[in-house]
């Protein structure tokens, strides 16, 4: 805006040294007309810009009027947490009986790969063998005691 101004008060300058020369201003008028227009263009930008800018300044302080109490509720929550004490008991002994129950599967299945399965079938992954061969339908009738299903 400022090199505007500027050039409307050279060419205003002009005019007038050209209208005391007795020169015609035609050329200097349609400057200053340009310049207007420019600057109303540019005037025009800067409102709608200032617009959205206030806007996006009025959500985000919405938004951050909705989360403040959010944010002092969580404050609040970790301020109440004692870290002097375990976070959490674990049972043990739990943990290691699934861990031994995987390796006994893979086991298992490593042994099935390595007495019944040929060629390909041989280097299985556990996932897939359990997707193709154990999940089948023969497989899940599992007979207990005098026949029954």
């Amino acid at each position: 805006m400022a090199e505007l101004t500027i050039a409307c008060t050279e060419r205003e300058a002009e005019g007038s040294v050209r209208q005391a020369a007795g020169q015609s201003t035609r050329r200097v008028e349609q400057q200053l007309a340009h310049l207007a227009g420019e600057a109303q263009t540019q005037q025009a930008r800067y409102l709608r810009r200032t617009e959205k800018f206030e806007r996006q300044t009025r959500e985000l302080t919405v938004r951050q009027a909705e989360l403040e109490p959010k944010l002092v509720a969580r404050q609040a929550a970790l301020a109440a947490i004692d870290l002097t004490e375990p976070m959490f008991e674990r049972d043990l002994e739990k943990d290691q009986l699934m861990a031994n129950f995987q390796a006994a599967l893979l086991n298992a299945h490593r042994w099935c790969c390595d007495r019944y399965f040929t060629g390909e079938w041989s280097h299985l992954e556990l996932e897939t063998a359990t997707a193709r061969i154990y999940t089948c339908p023969t497989a899940q009738q599992v007979r207990v005691g005098n026949g029954a299903t």
